[in-house]
C-alpha cells in the first residue's frame, strides 16, 4: 500500500512549504517594524548620515525579498490560496508569540 505513505509524504512536503512561507512572512513584518523604527530613530534623533539611510535601504530590501519568496510559486489555485492563507495564519500566531513572550522577558 503505497498510497498512504504518498500521503503523508505529501501532506509533509505542504507542511514543510507552509511553514517556510510563514517564516518568511515574518522575516517580512520584521524588517518592517525595523524600517519603522530606523525612520522614528532618524527623525527624532537627527541621524542623516549614510550608515541610516543604507540601513533602511537593506531592511526595504528584506522585507521586499521575503515577500516575494512567501508568495513565489503561488498560482491561485485553491490550493495555493489555502497554503497562502494557512502561511499567514502561522506567522501571525508565531509574531503574536513572540511578542507576548517579549512582554513576559520585559516583567523580570
Amino acid at each position: 500500500m503505497t498510497a498512504p505513505d504518498s500521503n503523508v509524504d505529501q501532506r509533509m512536503e505542504r507542511a514543510a512549504d507552509i511553514a517556510r512561507r510563514a517564516t518568511l512572512h515574518r522575516v517580512a513584518r520584521t524588517a518592517g517594524v525595523m524600517q519603522g523604527l530606523l525612520n522614528a530613530a532618524i527623525i527624532r534623533e537627527h541621524l542623516l548620515g549614510p550608515e541610516w539611510t543604507e540601513a533602511i535601504t537593506a531592511m526595504e530590501r528584506v522585507s521586499s525579498l521575503s515577500q516575494r519568496l512567501a508568495a513565489e510559486g503561488l498560482d491561485g489555485s485553491p490550493e495555493a490560496e489555502a497554503v497562502r492563507v494557512a502561511a499567514a495564519k502561522m506567522a501571525d500566531e508565531g509574531y503574536a508569540e513572540m511578542w507576548c513572550m517579549h512582554d513576559d522577558y520585559e516583567d523580570e
